[in-house]
């Protein structure tokens, strides 16, 4: 024994340390308290936080054309925003009198420094924009444009422009919340003053639509006047020349014919109301609606979107948004308006996380079961007593390293979760096999040789755990940063559980075994070595041991069964590994039914989230009333789910952006010949998988794409991961975008 005090490894020294401390105590206080910290202020996301920087530039050359627009301004800009370093993709698009580049830099690259460089380049090259081209705008994409909650108003009660004076008003209100970052509204109809141009009477008065843009601006106009003093008292002045209402733009004098003024409004018959709109938005109510209307009731809509400021928990502001709004619902809004939230990722975050925290405490007891049923309950009870240790350490540091807890951060604790236990069994085991051994006076010495007698194998075999998982740290693309989490928590965990076992499970057997070490060693000697007999003999094994040398004992003794046995061994593994080979080969096809005995092979199990979304598209030049046509007849088919609680029809633009869709770049996508649909489910434990529904629905709209059969409809899932999209996928998207103009993609 003193032989081995001075040959002393790390987990030696720290179990004499620590073994009889009162520092131990507070040592595990406070990491339960760290933890617990660390669990009550970690912002929590459904999914890691993505940095993908991105901009859109959008440049205006009004009289020129979509081809002149691509040649001239967008081609040339394209490349002066490909040479940036750093830049992953660039698309180029354009229409009549504007074009658009999106710049997309790689993931992972600093946001404010990549939006510096574009502004850069841009001020270097504005000199080479042709003449007639206006000042660029310059807008940043990232992750915190997508909205965590959107919320519907609709009824059929409201006039377009009054439904989104109220949704205005609602908006306001709900941008107040704290740390919402900000909010928009689609939708409604924005109130204007129409003007219907009688061609025949603007003939016969000799003027022209300049003539008549050039009076409305001349007229139009707000402008500082100078200053009058007076008592020594400056008053300031303004031209308040601004068109307020339809008789003011009536009154407006566009010319004169015989001495006589022509007035706008005796050429033209002037209106109040909404502006000339090339979108469209309703609400329908699916068969598990909850607001008992019939289903298929279609009513106009807005709707709200609602973003959270970066580094802030989605579920806290989720949750103040709901509170707020349940006020404002019942004080401010008017009698029909029906208001429904079609979007809440904080809802989707808490309950995913509270889901894999519930999978993880039943982790728990199942390994203290385990535990329980081959150790004893006193070692099961200090083993145990490291895991909500070890898992407070690990999410505190966590927190500190500014990472959120998310479904992949509590997949990477609960893949650990075995291996974290394992430092712990080791060290109880070999504590509990010198238990029988020690004197009555020398258990603290039994202890402490016992876990220097494991430290160094469990030192090697840790490390070797946190080796296999490192290399995910350096996976490119946006598959690296989504299970970045992995090579984080991991080795934090692993790391984390062996110095626990060298510390708190030496204390705790020092203090809760030793009344059975002296029983131990008392029995010892009244009665000589417990596994022998009086006459020499040794005792019979327990059940698991004689079930162990049966099987075994053949084993070593012949070797015709031992080269059996490893052949049925290879041939096992040789068919585990043909089985994903066989989904690419099967006669049913990748996609197809599995076969018996198959298994699917994915990188990511299908995702059982609340909403999916339909997206149509018809042939270029479509009006938007053919292709609402389309569209209804698509919600014809929801209306009769038994699954679906609503929909939305973004008809002309696309629906509220989420995270897959800002990678596809549907914020891009408008025009007459394009819509999305987006379906909410009702909650998971009343339906089966969202991918069962989505499959079910895409079945049903066969008769739709019968009917329609120059329409494309697509259905698009949430996907389980990051949106990673290959360029077969980008080239796809050009092709199906050209309708809108021209779309180019470096």
């Amino acid at each position: 024994m003193a032989d081995q005090q001075h040959k002393m490894n790390l987990a030696g020294r720290l179990a004499q340390s620590f073994y009889q401390s009162k520092i131990t105590v507070l040592i595990m206080i406070a990491i339960a308290l760290f933890g617990l910290l660390a669990v009550t202020v970690t912002p929590r996301l459904y999914n890691p936080e993505i940095v993908v920087p991105a901009a859109e530039i959008f440049v205006m050359r009004p009289g020129s054309n979509s081809e002149e627009i691509h040649n001239l301004v967008i081609r040339p800009l394209e490349a002066l925003m490909a040479s940036l370093p750093g830049v992953h993709h660039t698309f180029g698009y354009s229409v009549n009198d504007m074009g658009i580049v999106t710049v997309e830099f790689q993931v992972g690259a600093n946001e404010e420094k990549s939006l510096l460089e574009v502004y850069n380049q841009l001020s270097r090259n504005m000199d080479k924009m042709p003449p007639g081209t206006e000042q660029p705008l310059v807008k940043s994409i990232g992750i915190n444009d997508v909205p965590i909650m959107t919320v519907t108003l609709s009824t059929s009660q409201l006039t377009p422009v009054a439904l989104r004076q109220v949704g205005t008003r609602l908006m306001d209100q709900l941008q107040n919340v704290p740390d919402v970052a900000n909010a928009t509204l689609i939708g409604g109809g924005r109130q204007a003053v129409n003007v219907w141009l009688n061609p025949a009477k603007l003939a016969s008065a000799g003027l022209s639509l300049k003539n008549i843009q050039q009076s409305l601006q001349g007229n139009n106009v707000i402008l500082p006047g100078g200053h009058l003093v007076n008592d020594n008292h400056e008053i300031p002045l303004r031209i308040n020349g601004a068109l307020g209402s339809a008789q003011d733009v009536g009154n407006v004098i566009i010319g004169s014919h015989d001495g006589q003024p022509i007035f706008l409004k005796n050429v033209a018959r002037i209106e109040e109301g909404a502006a000339e709109g090339h979108t469209a938005i309703s609400n329908t109510a699916g068969l598990a609606n909850r607001m008992q209307l019939p289903a298929g009731t279609n009513m106009p809509a807005v709707t709200i979107t609602l973003a959270k400021r970066p580094g802030t928990n989605a579920v806290t502001v989720a949750d103040a948004i709901k509170a707020k709004l349940g006020r404002l619902e019942q004080e401010a809004l008017p009698e029909g308006v029906h208001v429904t939230i079609t979007r809440d990722y904080g809802a989707r975050a808490d309950d995913a996380v509270s889901t894999l925290f519930e999978h993880l405490s039943i982790a728990v007891g199942v390994v203290a079961i385990i535990l329980m049923i081959f150790l004893g309950w006193r070692e099961a009870g200090i083993v145990i007593l490291t895991v909500p240790l070890t898992l407070g350490a690990v999410l505190g540091i966590g927190w500190l390293l500014g990472q959120t807890i998310n479904r992949i951060t509590l997949f990477a604790l609960i893949l650990s979760l075995g291996l974290l236990v394992d430092g712990g069994i080791v060290v109880i085991e070999n504590i509990h096999r010198h238990l029988h051994g020690c004197a009555k006076g020398g258990f603290a010495n039994c202890v402490i040789h016992a876990t220097n007698e494991i430290g160094n194998p469990t030192n090697i075999a840790t490390l070797a755990v946190i080796l296999a998982f490192v290399p995910m740290a350096f996976v490119t693309g946006m598959m690296g940063p989504f299970m970045l989490p992995i090579p984080i928590f991991v080795p934090i965990a692993m790391i984390a559980s062996v110095l626990l076992a060298y510390t708190v499970v030496p204390w705790g057997a020092y203090r809760f075994l030793r009344k059975k070490a002296a029983k131990a060693a008392d029995t010892h000697s009244h009665a000589g070595h417990e596994t022998e007999h009086e006459d020499g003999t040794q005792a019979p094994p327990d059940a698991l041991q004689s079930g162990y040398l049966r099987v075994v004992t053949p084993l070593l003794e012949s070797s015709g069964r031992r080269n059996i046995f490893f052949l049925i061994v290879v041939v096992l593994l040789l068919l585990a590994m043909l089985m994903p080979l066989w989904q690419f080969v099967r006669p049913q096809g990748m996609n197809g039914p599995l076969s018996a005995l198959g298994v699917n092979l994915k990188m990511l199990p299908e995702g059982n989230v609340s909403d999916f979304m339909i997206q149509v598209d018809t042939p270029a030049g479509t009006a938007l009333d053919a292709t609402g046509q389309v569209a209804q007849a698509v919600g014809d088919v929801l209306s009769h789910n038994h699954y679906i609680e609503n929909f939305q029809t973004y008809l002309g633009r696309s629906a509220p952006v989420d995270f897959a869709g800002l990678v596809r770049g549907d914020m891009m996508r408008e025009g007459s010949n394009y819509a999305q649909i987006q379906i909410n489910l009702v909650p998971r434990d009343e339906r089966p998988m969202s991918h069962t529904v989505a499959v079910e629905v895409y079945k049903a709209l066969q008769s739709v794409r019968s009917r329609y059969p120059q329409a494309v409809i697509k259905i698009f899932e949430v996907p389980p991961g990051p949106p990673c999209v290959p360029r077969w996928w980008q080239r796809f998207m050009a092709r199906i975008t050209k309708n809108c103009g021209n779309w180019r993609g470096r």
